[in-house]
């Protein structure tokens, strides 16, 4: 199976099935970087679909008509994260009651598309709860112009690092989303709702449904299909951006020859790792065995960000030929880094979920680095490692569905300097 990270809790056996490369019974197990996310995930939190029912049945209608709906803008390249619940507005829209968030679409440069994500919410999934969206378009009027179906929205699973920083654990979400071209120039408004019959219905999940949480992976096993019932309340995620075509024509561009993609090679230290902000600003780097707290918190402010608050890990990772028990964990508000340091407080592990310059496939991945091994797989992502120094690995999680990069991260298991 590779090396994986064990937390240093219950190991029961692990069994194989025909056809499988792994069958999971009830089984108890954490996976390198295919699970970092869940291990700090927060947990206990969650608000009971009971007290949810409760607050949205108590919700005054914030409106009288949509004309009075407030919006806000959302421009191309943006991204919104937010909860929907106690303290979001509620409107009653002819499909029933609902909170809603809306936004301001820009007119153009068309065609581009606008995606949204609700995640499974819970401590499990016997607990767990799902806002399902319904997305509707007003033109300039407020008037209905168009509006979504159940079946625009597909269940699919979360990446690690969307489950860290959106759900409680549970890497799951459905999405769906618009598509606006030269056409829709009449729609200038997007809300983001739920309805009276989708309130009623629930998610069927089937098949091989991890449910993480810190410390351990649990498995429903396969052929079973669990329910998620729907709520008035959740966690949604808006993005807009460029249609594909717009994206591979200009990456086309950007390589007249038209062959293969050009890759650019590692730092020469790899030891070295560049910080970025969530804008694509580069703050500056760090240097795995040698940066302490201290200096990556400076190198935040002076970006005019910060490093965060300290969390705890409790996570035992194996790279190479090195185990990694690092205790002191930061995550830095505004970026998509993780950083790790150990009990002296020195840098040894840093995860990046939007790295650059690294192959986007596995396949393109395993031919750059001939030394590159698998480390972990579950159904949807499998890690692949190599080292780069005798110190550094260097470590890759890729989406199994379209084997795209997901996130990388840069482990040090050298004695600190």
């Amino acid at each position: 199976m590779g090396r994986f990270f064990t937390q240093r809790q219950r190991r029961p056996e692990i069994s194989e099935a025909p056809g499988r490369r792994l069958s999971l019974r009830t089984r108890l197990h954490a996976t390198s970087l295919l699970v970092l996310g869940s291990a700090i995930a927060l947990v206990g939190c969650t608000k009971p679909y009971g007290a949810v029912l409760r607050q949205y049945n108590d919700a005054p209608a914030c409106c009288a008509s949509l004309a009075e709906l407030p919006v806000e803008p959302l421009k191309l390249g943006g991204e919104k994260s937010f909860d929907l619940g106690g303290g979001s507005p509620a409107y009653r829209f002819e499909t029933g009651k609902s909170y809603f968030r809306a936004f301001a679409l820009p007119q153009g440069p068309y065609p581009y598309r606008v995606t949204v994500r609700s995640y499974f919410i819970g401590d499990d999934l016997k607990s767990a709860y799902l806002f399902y969206p319904q997305l509707i378009t007003l033109d300039e009027n407020r008037r209905v112009v168009r509006s979504t179906g159940a079946e625009t929205f597909t269940v699919q699973p979360a990446g690690f690092f969307e489950t860290m920083h959106e759900t409680g654990g549970l890497p799951y979400k459905v999405e769906g989303g618009l598509t606006f071209s030269d056409g829709s120039r009449d729609e200038r408004y997007l809300v983001v709702l739920t309805t009276d019959d989708l309130l009623r219905g629930q998610t069927s999940t089937a098949g091989e449904v991890p449910i993480f949480t810190p410390g351990y992976t649990v498995t429903v096993p396969e052929g079973n299909a669990v329910n998620i019932p729907h709520a008035p309340a959740g966690r949604v995620n808006v993005s807009l951006s460029l249609q594909p075509k717009q994206t591979i024509a200009a990456r086309v561009a950007g390589n007249p020859t038209g062959g293969a993609t050009v890759f650019t090679p590692p730092d020469h230290n790899p030891e070295v790792v560049t910080v970025r902000l969530a804008s694509g600003k580069i703050v500056g780097t760090l240097e795995l065995g040698r940066s302490t707290i201290d200096s990556a918190r400076s190198l935040f402010e002076s970006a005019g960000a910060g490093l965060g608050a300290e969390r705890q890990n409790a996570a035992t990772f194996v790279i190479g030929a090195h185990t990694l028990t690092p205790k002191r964990l930061f995550t830095p508000p505004g970026s998509h880094h993780q950083l790790y340091f150990d009990d002296q407080g020195i840098l040894v592990l840093f995860l990046d979920g939007t790295p650059t310059d690294l192959p986007l496939s596995g396949e393109e991945f395993l031919r750059r680095f001939p030394e590159a091994r698998e480390s972990g797989r579950t159904s949807f992502s499998y890690e692949i490692q190599t080292p780069l120094t005798p110190c550094v690995t260097l470590m890759a999680v890729f989406r199994a569905a379209g084997d795209t990069l997901e996130s990388a991260a840069y482990g040090y298991g050298c004695r600190v300097k």
